[in-house]
C-alpha cells in the first residue's frame, strides 16, 4: 500500500512540474487599468493584479495600438486608461508584452 502512495505521489509531482513548465512560455493576454507609465523604463504599471501580473513591460519589438486600433506609442499610453496586454510571463510578476491596445482613455 506505501509503494502504491509514493508511486501517486510522485506522478502528482511530476504531472504538475510538467503543466507548470508548459504555461510558463505561453502567451497571454490580459486586461487591466493603468496606475503608471515609465516611459524611460517601458514599464506600465496597473492598478491591480491581473492573473498575477502587476506590471507589463515593453521591448523595442512590442506593438502598441490606440483605440481606433492605430499604431501608437508607449507615449500615448496614460494614467487611467484600459488597456490589453499579450505577451509572455516574465518575472517578479511581469509580464514580456508583444502587444499592447488601448481600449479605453481614462483620466488620472
Amino acid at each position: 500500500m506505501r509503494h502504491i502512495i509514493w508511486i501517486g505521489l510522485i506522478a502528482a509531482l511530476l504531472l504538475a512540474t510538467a503543466c507548470a513548465g508548459a504555461t510558463s512560455g505561453q502567451k497571454i493576454t490580459i486586461t487591466g487599468k493603468v496606475l503608471d507609465v515609465s516611459r524611460s523604463a517601458r514599464i506600465i504599471t496597473l492598478t491591480e493584479s491581473v492573473q498575477g501580473f502587476g506590471t507589463v513591460a515593453l521591448t523595442d519589438e512590442t506593438e502598441v495600438f490606440s483605440t481606433s486600433g492605430n499604431k501608437a506609442t508607449l507615449q500615448d499610453v496614460q494614467n487611467g486608461m484600459t488597456i490589453q496586454a499579450s505577451g509572455k510571463p516574465g518575472t517578479s510578476g511581469a509580464m514580456i508584452a508583444s502587444r499592447v491596445n488601448i481600449l479605453q482613455t481614462g483620466s488620472t
